[in-house]
């Protein structure tokens, strides 16, 4: 009768056994064709395909993603645009400090060149926006422009008579962060002078100058080899064709962004960034489609 209770119980251990595997097997079967094996295997190591399994398929799913994220993150770098906006003004020092004590590869800034003759940093091409004055910027001094208050932006209400920025200032925190200056020229009179400013500050290689103003970008390529320059236009074939011509880089909206295109620029050695991303799938999609560069209000590196 003992051996009977001690067969009947192995037997029993057998098939919750047998259950088990079925059991594993199945779910196995439902990762493979839900997709989840292929894209481990296309994105993780052996470890972390271990650790994925062993959460389940929710939680495989959501880890999928993060690593994803984390490890094409190391190819993309990360630009503050206009400082970090989203919790200091925008183009302030504040917003630039916080860019860098965040960690961002890099800081964009828009600069204007004053009546007499100064870079200051502002969006707009007044002072009417951002703070206590009106006027477009050409038509006033530096000694004016400081005299306004920075009266908008994201929590505006903690930084007290902020005052308006010139290029110079921007260069100095960015190179206390260890930040790349990723300087957007809406108006200047003189680029060689903007040149020398650049060089004054040991920035020349480790900086990006952006803009519109493709006639601009040509004269400062003509006149300097040396500095990064992205021109600020649709990413097409045959602007990729011109920006390689001119051996610039491309900046692009991300309305517009293809992963074919991005690997027509990377086949003709020119990068791409794309602004402005605020959207977590959307900044997914085009880390996958292997963007170099993404500008954003809010996500750090």
């Amino acid at each position: 009768m003992k051996y009977i209770r001690k067969a009947s119980l192995i037997i029993m251990l057998i098939m919750m056994l047998y259950i088990t595997l079925e059991h594993i097997d199945n779910l196995d079967r439902n990762l493979f064709e839900n997709g989840v094996y292929k894209e481990l295997n296309e994105n993780t190591k052996v470890c972390e395909k271990k650790l994925l399994l062993s959460k389940g398929l929710n939680n495989c799913f959501e880890k999928t993603f993060d690593l994803e994220v984390i490890s094409r993150n190391n190819y993309c770098k990360t630009i503050a645009h206009r400082g970090y906006s989203n919790i200091a003004p925008e183009n302030t020092i504040p917003a630039y400090k916080m860019a860098g004590k965040y960690g961002f590869y890099g800081a964009e800034t828009d600069v204007y060149e004053t009546k007499d003759g100064y870079y200051i940093l502002m969006h707009d091409e007044t002072v009417d926006r951002t703070t206590t004055g009106s006027g477009l910027i050409s038509q006033l001094t530096l000694e004016e422009i400081k005299e306004l208050t920075i009266d908008s932006g994201a929590n505006v209400s903690k930084y007290p008579g902020l005052r308006v920025p010139i290029l110079e200032e921007f260069f100095i925190v960015c190179k206390e962060y260890g930040m790349v200056p990723v300087i957007e020229i809406k108006n200047i009179s003189n680029p060689i002078v903007f040149i020398d400013l650049i060089k004054k500050y040991g920035l020349e290689d480790k900086c990006i100058v952006i803009s519109f103003n493709r006639k601009l970008l040509e004269n400062i390529r003509n006149i300097n080899k040396n500095i990064n320059i992205q021109a600020i236009i649709d990413i097409t074939i045959d602007n990729i064709n011109y920006c390689k011509k001119n051996n610039f880089d491309i900046d692009t909206s991300y309305k517009v962004v293809t992963k074919e295109l991005v690997s027509y620029a990377h086949s003709k050695d020119v990068k791409v960034n794309v602004w402005t991303i605020d959207d977590i799938e959307m900044r997914s999609k085009l880390i996958q489609y292997g963007v170099d560069f993404i500008t954003t209000d809010l996500f750090t590196n």
